[in-house]
This record gives C-alpha cells, sequence and structure tokens, in this order.
C-alpha cells in the first residue's frame, strides 16, 4: 500500500487457509511497532483462538503534524477495511 505521504506502508496480514470469521487489529503505540513483545504474543493468541490478525504499522510516519495524523487515520481504516472485505469477516476485533 502506498501511503499518501509518499513512501510504501507494510502492514503484516495472517490469515487461516479458510473457516475464519473473525479479524483481529494490532495497532503499535508510541514509537513502537507490533513487534513489540507485547503485541507478538497479542497476535499469536489471537491466532491461536482462530481469527485472522492485521498488523497496522504506522509507527515511523507518526507525529503531531495533523495531515500526518489524518493521513495515518485514513490509511489504517483502508487497510482494515480491505483486510475484512477480502475474507467477508463477520466479527472484528482491534
Amino acid at each position: 500500500m502506498q501511503s499518501k505521504l509518499g513512501h510504501s506502508i507494510h502492514n503484516l496480514y495472517l490469515t487461516h487457509e479458510e473457516g475464519t470469521k473473525s479479524l483481529a487489529v494490532l495497532f503499535p503505540g508510541g514509537d513502537g511497532s507490533t513487534d513489540a513483545p507485547t503485541l507478538h504474543y497479542a497476535r499469536k493468541a489471537a491466532l491461536l483462538a482462530g481469527c485472522d490478525v492485521l498488523s497496522i504499522e504506522y509507527s515511523n510516519k507518526i507525529g503531531f503534524d495533523l495531515e500526518v495524523l489524518n493521513a495515518v487515520t485514513e490509511e489504517s481504516y483502508q487497510a482494515v477495511t480491505q483486510g475484512k472485505n477480502n475474507r467477508c469477516l463477520r466479527q472484528l476485533y482491534s
């Protein structure tokens, strides 16, 4: 996915082969990524519970600039919508 701010976004989308109707969405906090230990274990627990998992990556561009925050919000929404629509999911966890 290409960002409005001019760089590539590398969200991690893990899916089960078939049968899942739930999507867990992980958002990083602060300057961290979704590879932080707490989010790693949350991702693992969601996968073991049978959920698809979408790890949103935006920490490299967050700041207090309103334009950046609006772009991050829109890009995160697009990623979640795309993930949800691709699998006809019924449940969304974030």
